[in-house]
C-alpha cells in the first residue's frame, strides 16, 4: 500500500488473491529485485477492484486505469531495494490494462 513490501511477507510459492507481485532478484545484487504483476486472472481482478492497495503504489500505467480491464500486462518491470526488513519501490512497474 505504501510502495514496499515486508520481507517476513515473502513466499517462495504462488498464493491465489494475496500473490499480486513476483520478484526477480539481480543475479549481482541480491538485496535489488525487479518486480512483475502475477499474470493470473483472479488476482489481477482483485488488483484491480483494489487499485488504490495494489497497482497505484508499485506502478504506472500507459494509459489511464480501466477499471473494466480483464488482464494487466508489465511492459516494464519495477524495481526494489531491500532495506532493513522490508522492500521498497524505487522504481514503478510499467504496465498496460488489456
Amino acid at each position: 500500500r505504501d510502495g514496499f513490501f515486508n520481507n517476513q511477507s515473502k513466499s517462495s510459492h504462488f498464493r491465489p488473491f494475496e500473490s499480486v507481485y513476483t520478484f526477480e532478484l539481480d543475479d549481482e545484487d541480491q538485496n535489488m529485485a525487479h518486480v512483475h504483476l502475477v499474470n493470473d486472472s483472479d488476482t489481477m481482478t482483485q488488483a484491480i477492484q483494489t487499485y488504490n492497495r495494489y497497482i497505484e503504489p508499485v506502478c504506472e500505467s500507459e494509459e489511464p486505469f480501466n477499471p473494466k480491464a480483464n488482464r494487466i500486462v508489465t511492459i516494464k518491470p519495477g524495481v526494489a531495494v531491500l532495506k532493513g526488513d522490508r522492500w521498497e519501490v524505487t522504481e514503478k512497474a510499467m504496465i498496460r490494462y488489456e
